[in-house]
């Protein structure tokens, strides 16, 4: 599911393949020590609703946030539809945990910087070659609201100055 499922078929980064070996692993750790049954002998059949529910509360009482405990939930969703794929009497157990519903997360402020502090930053560069270029790169991502890693990426050819409307053509990872 790890390695061959998630990393190469699918193409899902190393992060998140880490991530669901934590959360499997975090899965492990509550059937050991909350359900008190040992990893060998549970069974898809015990994975119900009841007990990834439980899984969650077992995450809501060690201090994981709502979006954490959706991802984890998504983990085990991804691998028990995985599963179900490779032997057809678990599908009725995976969609059973498909209709858990996500937790609602608090929508988040999110702080901007004043007028006075973007100014304070932008005049910190020294004025020599660096300074120069690092400010250009501070307006850019304030004003494009692009990623570090886009402006980063970023070529010579991927600027047209004379154009009508001049622009930059932002590319990402997945470019």
């Amino acid at each position: 599911f790890l390695e061959n499922y998630l990393e190469k078929q699918t193409g899902r980064s190393k992060l998140t393949v880490k991530a669901s070996r934590d959360t499997l692993t975090l899965f492990r750790k509550y059937i050991n020590e909350k359900l008190k049954d040992s990893i060998s002998k549970f069974q898809f059949a015990d994975c119900n609703r009841a007990c990834v529910i439980g899984f969650l509360e077992y995450l809501k009482e060690r201090g994981n946030s709502p979006s954490t405990r959706n991802m984890r939930l998504s983990t085990l969703r991804s691998y028990l539809c995985y599963a179900s794929g490779r032997h057809i009497a678990l599908e009725s157990i995976a969609l059973e945990i498909s209709r858990i519903p996500p937790f609602k997360e608090p929508k988040k402020v999110k702080e901007t910087l004043t007028e006075k502090s973007i100014s304070a930053l932008l005049r910190e560069p020294k004025h020599d070659m660096k300074g120069t270029r690092n400010t250009m790169i501070m307006i850019l991502l304030f004003d494009t609201a692009a990623r570090l890693d886009e402006v980063l990426s970023l070529q010579l050819g991927d600027m047209n100055l004379t154009a009508e409307i001049p622009y930059i053509k932002v590319r990402g990872k997945g470019n």
